[in-house]
């Protein structure tokens, strides 16, 4: 009896050291830093390269419409050489060009405030799997590089369904599919509903 009320003394007093530790409270000041070019890039065989350029925000700082239209940049020069020699200079494309166009569509309207795409991509079949593309970026004096390529297609080697056990919504089954690319890429598999 006496071991029991010794081991339920002890456990209790490393329960109170545990949680009624000392505290303190931690403030962590973040400052907003230098403000920096934000590059989101895209460029797939067959379809026209594009890139979105804005500046860095403040991790906490709110974001509304015109945040994003003070943080889009419209003004830098892009570009992207393909490594045979062949280079392509992106156009800022904004929304008020697309108005400008008076196109049969009603609402056609940009996700961002303004967008750099490749509108001569099909001229000589630029972007092409087996060759190395240099992104290149002039604004506000700086020059900001990147590389790349296309990687090759990789044809999916099985597909097949499984029947869902709860069938409870409107999807009665998975369909999967599955791939298999070299190890130097990743090994994915891929799996729709």
């Amino acid at each position: 009896m006496k071991r029991l009320n010794l081991i339920l003394y002890f456990t209790c007093i490393i329960y109170a050291l545990c949680f009624l530790s000392c505290q303190k409270e931690v403030k962590i000041n973040l400052t907003s830093g230098e403000e920096q070019l934000v590059v989101t890039g895209y460029i797939q065989e067959r379809y026209p390269t594009y890139v979105f350029l804005s500046k860095s925000q403040h991790y906490f700082a709110p974001i509304d419409d015109n945040t994003l239209l003070n943080i889009a940049i419209h003004d830098a020069k892009v570009s992207v050489e393909r490594n045979d020699g062949i280079s392509h200079d992106l156009t800022f494309v904004s929304q008020s060009l697309i108005d400008s166009l008076n196109l049969p569509i009603d609402s056609l309207e940009l996700p961002f405030p303004g967008i750099f795409v490749d509108l001569r991509y099909q001229e000589d079949n630029f972007t092409q799997i087996g060759y190395n593309y240099k992104l290149q970026i002039i604004w506000r004096g700086d020059t900001i590089t990147s590389t790349t390529s296309i990687p090759p297609k990789y044809p999916i080697d099985s597909i097949w369904v499984e029947r869902k056990d709860n069938i409870s919504d409107t999807h009665k089954c998975y369909i999967w599919a599955q791939m298999q690319d070299p190890d130097t890429i990743n090994q994915q598999d891929l799996m729709a509903r």
